[in-house]
């Protein structure tokens, strides 16, 4: 008769204590047949799971799967069960339920053959969510990986992270945590200190880059930047007054990438002129002035590139003026700006030539002369109402109606009635992308008739995807993500090449504002000051950018040209009227 279980403990500590110190016993043959047991029963399952997953049943097969761990932990097959558990859920595609199996995975079974998989699971679904860091560290675990193409997708990953995603404090932290990397990491931290301003800071890096690590490719990297760093230290400090947080910083860090492909395409006398000071305005034009007297006190920067914001430049503008520090805004739309001193310089063209060309467009073209207005009440819309109204009553035209809306709002219907009830011939809705896709839907909904004219929120993609836009008329800066010919198309190229994501205008006017800088510097046969390149930039005239042909002073050479939606695309109405179709 086969012992019961608890009779079966007692024989078990009755032979262990009479053996004593004689050493551990070998396990009774039943406990190997328990065991071998165990693992059939555990063999069993995780088979029937197995063929669940085989046959797409997946929601069968986490059951199943889960059912092994659960009661079988131990098994052989347990960590063939956390990792088929991960590739289930990675095929549900829950994010969340995959990061818990690999980490379970990782954890419960270091010396797995999928332990690398795992990694390379999680690194992959941090970097998609932003989590650089994170994603960056599981990477560096990969370079030990004996798999060649898991350790070749790991470095060929990491290019990217360290060069553009990881700032300055995530670069030190990953330092801290990855010994495998230090010789490259050594060297982005320099870099990046270097272009940050903090040159000594940058110059004791790469020194120790030298001093640690002197035969490796970094280190003859970081040899040949201390040679020419202290051969020539940098002449020149540039102040870039961007909002890096808040809601504008979409902006800020499209002017910052910007610039950073003008001077990394630099000629060789000027690529390494300058020392890059990056300060945060939020968007605050009184956080905004508290920098500027950073930069232009203390800093002492030749220029400063910035604001993006019109309610920013303004008092900034004015600041470097009376300290006689040229300040060139990239992107703040304010005709006035440039109207402020000889030392400020405006690149972007006014939104109100936007707002005058559409009304000029529907009466030119279409022969309207009844409109109606709907537009966000903010600074933008307010502006861009104000000049649209005020060259249809120059040309004969009326408004028959115009709605405002605050932010935030979600449900138009009550405005769009009372336009409709007004019967305009056309609709000048200078909205912003998210709001023009709560609007169009509702148009179509309400059946306005109403030619649309719009602002450039209209050509943005995410707007294009809406099936409601189709026929939108609208002003477009074909760098807001369509390549073109020409010197547009160029850095279409170099920037998704090194940013990996397409420019937007104010990328391509952060690029500009910089390239004119340079041309100023020289153009000079002399030393440069504030004074001297104050003067370069006002005899410059205009300078031929990717942009266009810029006026210094935001005046632009032309008003730009109108575009529409046909069958999802933005197409200029010139193409249209010029195709034989």
């Amino acid at each position: 008769m086969t012992p019961s279980f608890p009779l079966l403990s007692t024989i078990l500590l009755l032979v262990t204590a009479l053996l004593g110190g004689c050493g551990k016993p070998s396990p009774p043959h039943y406990l190997s047949e328990w065991d071998k047991l165990e693992q059939e029963q555990a063999s069993s399952l995780f088979q029937q799971a197995l063929k669940s997953y085989q046959d797409g049943e997946l929601k069968s097969a986490i059951e199943g799967f889960e059912e092994v761990l659960r009661i079988y932990p131990k098994s052989s097959e347990g960590d063939d069960a956390a990792y088929l558990l991960m590739l289930c859920q990675f095929r549900l595609k829950n994010e969340a339920e995959v990061l818990t199996w690999t980490s379970r995975l990782l954890q419960d079974y270091p010396e797995s053959p999928y332990r690398d998989h795992a990694l390379l699971f999680e690194a992959r679904i941090y970097n998609e969510k932003g989590k650089f860091l994170e994603s960056a560290l599981r990477y560096c675990e990969l370079l030990q990986s004996s798999s060649p193409s898991l350790k070749k997708e790991a470095e060929s990953a990491l290019d990217p992270l360290l060069e553009e995603k990881l700032s300055l404090s995530e670069l030190k932290d990953l330092f801290d945590r990855s010994p495998s990397l230090h010789p490259n990491l050594l060297l982005e931290i320099g870099e990046s200190e270097l272009n940050q301003g903090k040159r000594e800071e940058g110059m004791e890096t790469l020194r120790m880059l030298v001093k640690e690590y002197p035969e490796s490719e970094a280190g003859k990297k970081a040899r040949s930047l201390l040679e020419r760093g202290e051969e020539k230290p940098s002449r020149y400090k540039l102040g870039l007054l961007l909002p890096t947080t808040g809601e504008a910083s979409p902006f800020g860090w499209a002017v910052y990438k910007g610039v950073l492909l003008a001077l990394s395409e630099g000629e060789s006398e000027t690529k390494n002129l300058f020392d890059i000071i990056l300060k945060d305005t939020g968007g605050d034009p009184i956080v905004a002035l508290e920098r500027a007297k950073v930069l232009i006190e203390d800093e002492e920067v030749l220029a400063i590139i910035g604001p993006v914001l019109s309610l920013e430049t303004i008092p900034v503008a004015a600041r470097a003026n009376d300290h006689e520090v040229v300040l060139i805004s990239p992107t703040a739309t304010d005709e006035r700006i440039s109207t402020i001193g000889p030392y400020v310089f405006q690149l972007n063209p006014s939104i109100r030539i936007h707002g005058r060309m559409m009304a000029r467009f529907a009466i030119e073209k279409f022969g309207y002369s009844q409109f109606a207005l709907l537009n966000p009440s903010d600074g933008y819309g307010e502006e861009m109402v104000k000049v649209f109204t005020e060259e249809v009553e120059r040309l004969g035209g009326k408004i028959l109606a115009r709605e405002s809306y605050p932010h935030g709002t979600t449900d138009f219907q009550q405005r769009i009635l009372r336009i409709k009830r007004t019967d305009p011939q056309a609709l000048f809705i200078p909205a912003h992308p998210d709001e023009i896709l709560l609007i169009a839907p509702q148009l179509r909904f309400h059946q306005v008739e109403a030619t649309v004219l719009g602002g450039t929120g209209w050509g943005s993609e995410k707007v294009l995807k809406s099936e409601y836009v189709e026929g939108a008329f609208f002003p477009f800066n074909p760098l807001e993500g369509e390549e073109v010919e020409g010197k547009g198309s160029e850095i279409y190229k170099r920037f998704r090449e090194k940013f990996g994501e397409d420019p937007s205008h104010a990328s391509a006017l952060g690029y500009d504002a910089m390239k004119i800088i340079e041309s100023a510097i020289q153009r000079s046969k002399k030393e440069v000051n504030r004074k001297i390149l104050k003067e370069e930039l006002s005899t410059m005239g205009t300078y031929i950018g990717i942009t266009g042909v810029l006026s210094l002073r935001g005046e632009p050479s032309s008003e730009g040209s109108v575009w529409t939606i046909l069958k999802g695309r933005r197409i200029r109405v010139e193409e249209i009227e010029e195709s034989p179709d």
